[in-house]
Order: C-alpha cells, then structure tokens, then sequence
C-alpha cells in the first residue's frame, strides 16, 4: 500500500480513500492480532477511530452553523436548518459506525478461510505436480 495518487475528481477521490481505508483496516488487525491484542479489542478500537473522526467532522459542520448574515435572514435561518440536519447526521453517522463493531471478526474470519482454502489448494496442486513428475500415476 503506497502513497495515493489522489484523483481530480472528488467522487473518484471519495472512493480512492474509502478503497485505502478498508485496506488499512484489514492490515491494522492482521499486524495487531499477531501482536497479541484479541480480534474484538482491535475492533473497538478501529470503531472508536472511526466514530471519533466522524464526531471531529460533525463538530466541524456544527461550527459552520450559523449561515451568513449579510444574505438576509430567511437564507441565514435556511443554511442554519441546513447545518444543523447535517451535524445531526454525522452524530448519526458516528453512531453507527460505532455499532458496527463485530463486522471486524466476521471479515476477518472469512479472509483467514479462504487464505487458508487458497494455501492449502496451492499445496494439492504442487502435490499433484510432483506425483506426476514421479510417475506415481503413470
């Protein structure tokens, strides 16, 4: 996993850090479960990580909530409505990122069965090879 080649185009962008994120969270428990720390323990913690930046953003959007005055009041009270809806979302947001956490062990545990499925397909297939350099089923 290196540097990311961050695209010009947000959307594009938004997928490229989603991509990286999940792939840095699968290497952070493999690296801590070898360490020792039990699946569920490095779970939290990435879920509170996860949380805790979403909290960070909505306390960001809570800041932001007090539209411009020099526009008038109704477009004022309209970007204050609007902030607030999204600083209650992220609170949402957070939440369930919080709540998802479980998920890790699940996926670890599917990543260990078919690594294994694949190592122990990939050992069948060079025990085949080699019966048949041998001449075993001649």
């Amino acid at each position: 996993m290196g540097a990311l080649e961050r695209s010009e185009d947000p959307v594009h962008r938004i997928g490229q850090y989603q991509h990286h994120q999940s792939d840095a969270q699968l290497r952070i428990v493999e690296v801590l479960t070898r360490a020792g720390l039990s699946v569920e323990l490095v779970d939290e913690l990435l879920c509170s990580v996860e949380a805790g930046v979403l909290a960070g953003v909505q306390c960001i959007a809570v800041e932001m909530a007090y539209g411009p005055s020099d526009r008038g009041e109704a477009y004022r009270d309209a970007w204050t409505d609007g902030a607030q809806r999204i600083a209650g979302y992220l609170v949402e947001c957070a939440d369930r990122a919080y709540e998802q956490r479980g998920q890790t062990a699940s996926a670890l545990a599917a990543i260990t069965y078919w690594r294994q499925r694949q190592a122990e397909q990939g050992a069948q297939g060079v025990e085949d090879q080699g019966e048949g350099e041998v001449g075993g089923r001649g």
